[in-house]
Parts: C-alpha cells; sequence; structure tokens
C-alpha cells in the first residue's frame, strides 16, 4: 500500500476533490480572495495548482503585490501547512478593468489547457463605484472570463460570486433563482463605451432605477449574463449576505476592508458616528468571512456533474447533488441539449437560521456589550448610536449630533491657526452611510435551501473541516471577536492598548454622569426659581 494511496484514504470527500486539481482565481487581493486562498491551502494541500489573477499597482509589480498579501499574519498558518506554496501559487498578469482580463495570448493557452477550477470572486463592491467602472469590473471581465471557459479543456466547475441582494430591487422575496435583468450585459457595455464619462454619470440614476446603487445593478445583470452564457459550461452562481469579519480562519476577527457596516460600527466605536438611518425591527443579515467560503468551496465539490449524467432529468440531477430541484433548476428548452439544467443558485444567507439572527437593534446591542470588553483606545467620546428610521428626524439629529459639534470645532482650529477637517469629514461620512440606507430600512426573505441541504449532506469529517452551519455559532462570542477584529485590523490598535482603552472608557462614563447631573441640577434651579 502506497502513501499517495493512504494519504487519499485519510482525506474526506471535498479534499480529494480539491487533490491533484488547477485552480484560478480571481479577487485574491480583496477579502474574500484572501480568506479563500488561505483556505486552500490549509484545509486542501493536495491540489496541483493554483493560478492567480492579480495587476500592477502604483508603480508595484505582480510579484510584489502578491509578496506583500502573503506576508500578511494570515497566511502563516498556510505557510507552515504548505512549505512549497511558491511552487503551486503561479501568477497570471491581468487587470479586470481591461478587455480579455488583460490577460495574454500566451496565459490565455495556459489557463485554458491547465485549469480545471474557477472561482470567480473579483469585483468592484463600492456602492459609489461610476457605472463604467462596475461594468467593466461585474460584467465585462466576467464575460471575458466565460470566454476563456469555452475553451477549457478540463473545467469541471465554474463558480461566479454574486450577491443575495442581486435581486433586491422592488421585491422582498428573493429566491434561489434567477430574474429578469434590466438590460441585458452587452446592451449595457456597448451603452458605456459609447457614452463618454459625462453624459454616462448624468444619466446613471434613471438608468440604474430601482436599484439602489451600480453594485446591484450590474450584479444582476452579470448573473444573467452566466446564465445565458452557460449552457455548455459547468457554472454554478453564489450569493452571500453581507460578508462579516472573519470568526475563525485564517484569524479571529480579520477584516482588511471597511465597506458597509464595518465602516459604520468603527466610526461608532470611536465615538464620531451617533445617529445612523436605519429601522431597528428589520433584520441585519451578515455571515462571517471564513463561513462563506467554506460554504463556497464545499459547492464547488457538490456542484460537479459526473459525465452519465448530463442527459439525465432535473429530479435524478438534483438528487445526485444533494440540492434542491425547486431553487435554481429548471428546464430551458433554450439552452443546448447537452445541459438540460439551469445553473444552480445557492443563497448564504443567515436569517434562513433560528439562532443566528438579530435586527439592526439588536445588532447594535450586541456591539455595545463587545465594546464594554474591548473599548477602541483612540476613541475621542464614550460609543453611542442611535437608530432612526426617520429621514427628518435623522436629519435633525446628524445636525445636532454631527454637523454642530463638527462646526465648533473647526471654528476652534480655524481660531489657533490649524486647517479644519471635522466639517469635510462628516460630509463624506454622512454620504458613505447613506448609500446603506437602502439595506439598513428595508427587509428581505432570502430562503437558502440549498445551502442547508448541502450542510445535511456533508460527511462529519467536511463539517469539521469546513464549517458553515450558522444554526451553531455564539452570537456573542462572535460579536466578541468581530469587534477585536475591527480594533485590529481596522483601527489598528494593538492588543497591549486594551487596558488603558478600557480606563479611558471609565473616564468617558464617569464624565456623562458628571455631565448628566449637572443638566438635572441646573434643570432644577431653574424650575426652583421659576415656582419660588
Amino acid at each position: 500500500m502506497t502513501i499517495q494511496y493512504v494519504r487519499e484514504m485519510q482525506m474526506s470527500d471535498v479534499e480529494n476533490f480539491y487533490a491533484g486539481k488547477t485552480i484560478f482565481i480571481t479577487g485574491v487581493t480583496g477579502f474574500l480572495g484572501q480568506v479563500l486562498l488561505s483556505k486552500l491551502l490549509c484545509s486542501c494541500p493536495d491540489f496541483r495548482c493554483i493560478y492567480i489573477l492579480i495587476r500592477e499597482k502604483k508603480g508595484k509589480l505582480i510579484h510584489e503585490r502578491f509578496k506583500e498579501i502573503f506576508d500578511s499574519s494570515i497566511f502563516r498558518p498556510a505557510k507552515k501547512l504548505n512549505p512549497n506554496y511558491e511552487t503551486k501559487i503561479k501568477l497570471i498578469k491581468g487587470d479586470c478593468c481591461q478587455r480579455n482580463l488583460g490577460v495574454s495570448e500566451a496565459d490565455q493557452v495556459i489557463i485554458e489547457n491547465e485549469v480545471e477550477i474557477i472561482f470567480h470572486a473579483a469585483a468592484t463592491v463600492r456602492f459609489d463605484a461610476v457605472l463604467r467602472e462596475a461594468a467593466y469590473i461585474n460584467i465585462r471581465s466576467t464575460n471575458a472570463l466565460l470566454n476563456i471557459a469555452k475553451n477549457m479543456k478540463n473545467l469541471k466547475a465554474f463558480m461566479y460570486v454574486s450577491t443575495a441582494f442581486s435581486a433586491c430591487a422592488e421585491r422582498e422575496l428573493i429566491e434561489e433563482k434567477f430574474y429578469d435583468p434590466p438590460i441585458r450585459a452587452h446592451n449595457l457595455l456597448t451603452l458605456v463605451e459609447q457614452l463618454n464619462d459625462t453624459i454616462l454619470d448624468r444619466i446613471t440614476p434613471e438608468l440604474i432605477k430601482p436599484h439602489p446603487n451600480t453594485y446591484i445593478y450590474t450584479k444582476i445583470i452579470a448573473e444573467n449574463l452566466c446564465r445565458d452564457r452557460g449552457a455548455q459550461i459547468p457554472i454554478c452562481i453564489f450569493r452571500p449576505s453581507i460578508i462579516a469579519p472573519c470568526y475563525k480562519e485564517p484569524a479571529p476577527g480579520w477584516i482588511n476592508n471597511s465597506y458597509g457596516p464595518v465602516g459604520a460600527i468603527v466610526a461608532y466605536a470611536l465615538g464620531s458616528l451617533k445617529v445612523a438611518r436605519a429601522n431597528g425591527y428589520y433584520k441585519a443579515d451578515m455571515v462571517p468571512g471564513d463561513y462563506v467560503v467554506n460554504a463556497l468551496i464545499v459547492f464547488q465539490h457538490f456542484f460537479i456533474i459526473p459525465e452519465p449524467f448530463l442527459n439525465f432529468s432535473i429530479s435524478r440531477m438534483c438528487a445526485y447533488l444533494g440540492i434542491s430541484s425547486g431553487c435554481g433548476f429548471s428546464e430551458n428548452k433554450s439552452k443546448s441539449e447537452e445541459w438540460k439544467f439551469d445553473v444552480p443558485i445557492i443563497n448564504n444567507y443567515s436569517n434562513s437560521t433560528t439562532k443566528f439572527t438579530f435586527t439592526w437593534a439588536s445588532f447594535i446591542h450586541e456591539c455595545d456589550k463587545a465594546l464594554e470588553k474591548y473599548p477602541f483606545h483612540n476613541s475621542v467620546t464614550l460609543p453611542m448610536l442611535k437608530l432612526k428610521n426617520n429621514p427628518i428626524t435623522y436629519r435633525c439629529m446628524t445636525a445636532v449630533l454631527h454637523s454642530f459639534p463638527a462646526f465648533i470645532i473647526d471654528t476652534i482650529l480655524n481660531v489657533l491657526g490649524k486647517k479644519p477637517k471635522f466639517g469635510k469629514l462628516y460630509e463624506k461620512m454622512h454620504k458613505l452611510f447613506d448609500l446603506l440606507t437602502h439595506f439598513s430600512t428595508n427587509e428581505w426573505v432570502i430562503p437558502s435551501d440549498n445551502v442547508n441541504e448541502m450542510w445535511r449532506k456533508l460527511s462529519q469529517k467536511d463539517k469539521d473541516t469546513f464549517y458553515f452551519n450558522l444554526d451553531d455559532l455564539n452570537t456573542e462570542e462572535y460579536f466578541g471577536t468581530y469587534i477585536r477584529g475591527l480594533r485590529l485590523y481596522i483601527a489598528n490598535e494593538e492588543e497591549h492598548t486594551l487596558k488603558s482603552a478600557i480606563k479611558k472608557r471609565r473616564i468617558f462614563l464617569i464624565l456623562q454622569y458628571l455631565i448628566i447631573a449637572i443638566v438635572i441640577l441646573i434643570f432644577l434651579y431653574v424650575l426652583a426659581c421659576l415656582l419660588f
């Protein structure tokens, strides 16, 4: 019995699936891409090779950029478990903003001949991205990769990472199925390429209605592009919800960007943000980054369809995959007869579970409790955040709690001969947080039948390795990890500053009680003067 055979016998089903495979990943410089790469290196170390699409940026060559990323502390476990990673990770120069991904003909041939599995995670996730940028990165790059995929000799799976909110415009129920796009991909790309920036920016608000931003608008179009082009490609669509800091892997609380609620919570923890626009009774949905990646990796394994099943019925195929036939699969006579099923979709959404469920109000409450244990050292006041759903009340409170204090401080800075900055800071903050309003003042029902079914079908060994069951996630423990991660990775506050941060918080509490006592005494004094 050979060592290799023994090793294969010890592998789980998912590990064995990735063993010997060549993988291509886009978006590795982003949060999800880095967690994905780390997890593959740690838990599926027997892959043959991973090709990574990466672009030059700010004068840095692709090897310099990758070294900068891979020298991060989050990749230490991966390096330890896979010390020969340099021979198994290969870089491909490219750029999702450019035509054909900016990939050379030679590299394209390599991808077509060698790659078996694709993770297309590259995207611009900025809600305020101009339409041209969003269309090129989210749609044109996807189309280019689909062109390459059609010529691949050994393609087993193409995973497109979308968002659970791709179909959030004008509907409250988002099922694991396709919804009609506002415009076809080729029509939008033609429009974007023919109009100049001035005209395009002017018509964008009307063009994307009723979608809340260019990100959602381009994502639903890209999904349907995958459906239209995926007739002869083993493609599937993964829709994660709001991706929150990691729970355990590659490091507890790890996050490398301040998009979405993360930026708001950091501003609130530092004492800058005092009021936010949200309906406290509505669900606040998020999934830890490592849980998202684990489900993504496992779904690739579950999605693969053996050759004998290609011409079988939908019900038999779904039974084999262990995925609900009512979610994402349907007869589609317009497709090639070779593939008799619609592109499968999986929603990775937390509020479909029974335990890891909370509203925006309870989300802030959990953050409050965590901040008592792990306050930010650089906070300027005691953290306090009020959620207001009414737009008039919200604007009035931002004027009183944000704009007015900023004006006073900037005036003092002017008198001292220093440059004022707080007014512009709050103006920028309000603009960014306004982009989140659609998601904090609306609520959706997003069934996740496929991900739940996938979990039930998974072997115990794979459950231990690729854990993504949100039912068992300890909410209080996770939010402690969440806040500690923001302290370390976003606010850049080391662990040794925690004791002084706790002392500082106590001082803020004493000052708050003192101010309240003074206000009460003044009120009583005025009342006494009026009465007596």
